[in-house]
């Protein structure tokens, strides 16, 4: 999971997320990038302007700078972007919501086991590897984890804590302050429901959606959000916008091992750009 560049010197396989930001931290200080960062900035828009009065072809990027309060007008020549493909949780639709008195939050929100300490059942939702390490963190605090996976492959997973509980199926509806109806789907195919009470918590490990691309003038940019999909068409090699070569987009592509992927698609820029 680590930059080529710089080893991750971990001896378990599933590290904690605060290991993963220590790690982080240290690459930026170990090549100084620092520097080189605007912090406090919103980026606004975007777009591809061509020839005019006072103005070369380019990138306009317009920004608000934290500090000032000022909205900032930025020039340049060529532009990569890397929205990241785990800053927009998604979320299913959830009916009921209103009549549940648990905590409800998804994965991009979860930071610490202890707000779950001695929670009669927190159910996860969702068997991805995010899924999969929440389940065990609350395990080792609540009294029981309710592990609630759709997917036909990669259901069963093996030597989880006997405090644990598998089901296959997903989220029905919230039906009271702490109970949930789950649509539950059987060996053979057929699907049933299930009322799971006394549930405190609800974690929704239900990935994330490339939505961050709300600042991009599609058009003038020469691309396509197929919002269905959610991808972004008109990439070369996921990488290069084929109609304005001189913008690339990191990251957009999925699933994703993402650190040696970051490093070989920006390896792949320096011989390009």
């Amino acid at each position: 999971m680590d930059y080529p560049d710089f080893p991750f010197r971990s001896p378990i396989s599933y590290t904690h997320h605060s290991k993963v930001l220590e790690y982080l931290h240290d690459y930026a200080a170990h090549f100084n990038l620092l520097p080189c960062i605007r912090f406090q900035q919103t980026l606004l828009k975007i777009s591809r302007v061509e020839n005019g009065d006072n103005i070369k072809s380019g990138w306009l990027v317009k920004v608000l700078n934290q500090q000032t309060e000022q909205v900032e007008n930025h020039h340049f020549d060529v532009i990569v972007l890397s929205p990241g493909r785990y800053s927009a949780p998604n979320w299913p639709p959830l009916q009921g919501l209103n009549l549940f008195s648990g905590s409800v939050i998804h994965s991009h929100d979860y930071r610490f086991r202890e707000p779950y300490i001695d929670k009669r059942k927190v159910m996860v939702i969702g068997a991805g590897p995010s899924g999969i390490d929440m389940a065990l963190d609350v395990a080792s605090v609540a009294t029981e984890v309710i592990f609630l996976n759709r997917s036909v492959t990669n259901f069963s997973s093996s030597n989880l804590p006997v405090n644990v509980r598998q089901v296959r199926g997903e989220i029905h509806r919230f039906t009271g302050p702490f109970s949930v109806s789950a649509k539950i789907l059987e060996e053979n195919g057929e699907e049933t429901f299930a009322e799971f009470e006394e549930v405190d918590g609800v974690i929704l490990a239900t990935g994330y959606r490339l939505s961050t691309l709300g600042f991009l003038d599609l058009k003038s940019c020469g691309l396509v959000w197929n919002e269905n999909e959610d991808t972004v068409e008109g990439i070369y090699r996921h990488l290069i916008n084929i109609s304005q070569p001189s913008m690339a987009l990191l990251s957009v592509s999925k699933p994703t091992l993402s650190f040696p992927l970051y490093h070989q698609q920006v390896s792949f820029l320096s011989s390009t750009f």
